[in-house]
């Protein structure tokens, strides 16, 4: 793999999704909160020399591509940190559409054709942000999720880019295996929990199968609803579930 030799793309700001706070609404307190997640990532980098984290959610509709777009973009805001963000959500795809963006080829591609790396990347001109797409739906995407190609990859974005933070966004938990076979290879997990939808039930599952593989930084409460300030949602870091 070369060194980061990403194209570039701008983001226009009126094509991107109201919900990626960090980027429409900067000083919000909804982008707040992703500020104080953006402390504990990078508390975990020091204390544990963690960069690689997976957000991914029980199942769908709890907002974890919201949630790693804006993390992503949070700590890239910061005054000296990269980031790469990917999508590895090959069956429904977002980040590139949340951001208003069309990217065509991405990591889909990689794993399944001899593809450069550095020519799916794209450098964003949020921060120092960088993007990798889901890229062409596959039509075996737990395959290619669990190949050696992709274990090689990570293996290598690891070693080689030491100083950037890596953000992935995955499959649901349940029933798809992707992300259950990504816990093993990323340094710490983040579920992502719709607050008062999420049977508790469906979350210790999804805590039981992510607690079998990888190591499980926390629990994020999505769209944690606070009627006395009037605020519909917000994003919190109220709890955490680890290993003993």
């Amino acid at each position: 793999m070369d060194k980061i030799t990403s194209k570039q793309i701008l983001i226009d700001p009126t094509k991107v999704s109201n919900h990626i706070v960090t980027l429409i609404e900067p000083s919000s307190i909804y982008a707040e909160q992703f500020k104080n997640l953006r402390t504990h990532i990078l508390s975990a980098g020091e204390k544990k020399s963690h960069r690689l984290f997976l957000i991914t959610s029980a199942v769908r509709g709890e907002g974890k591509t919201v949630v790693a777009i804006n993390l992503a973009i949070s700590i890239a805001q910061g005054i000296e940190e990269k980031v790469l963000l990917l999508d590895c959500d090959l069956r429904q795809p977002k980040v590139h559409t949340m951001l208003g963006i069309d990217v065509k080829e991405g990591l889909a591609d990689y794993l399944s054709n001899d593809i450069e790396f550095s020519d799916l990347l794209y450098k964003t001109d949020i921060g120092r942000l960088t993007l990798l797409g889901a890229g062409t739906p596959p039509t075996n995407p737990s395959e290619l999720i669990g190949s050696e190609k992709m274990k090689r990859l990570i293996e290598e974005i690891k070693r080689r880019y030491e100083d950037r933070y890596i953000i992935i966004d995955s499959p649901p938990v349940l029933p798809i295996t992707d992300s259950i076979i990504l816990g093993s290879i990323v340094d710490s997990i983040i579920l992502v929990v719709h607050a008062g939808q999420t049977p508790k039930d469906t979350i210790n599952h999804a805590l039981s199968l992510l607690n079998d593989k990888g190591d499980i930084m926390g629990i994020l409460l999505n769209r944690v609803e606070k009627t006395t300030d009037g605020y519909y949602y917000r994003y919190g870091y109220p709890s955490s579930s680890k290993k003993e």
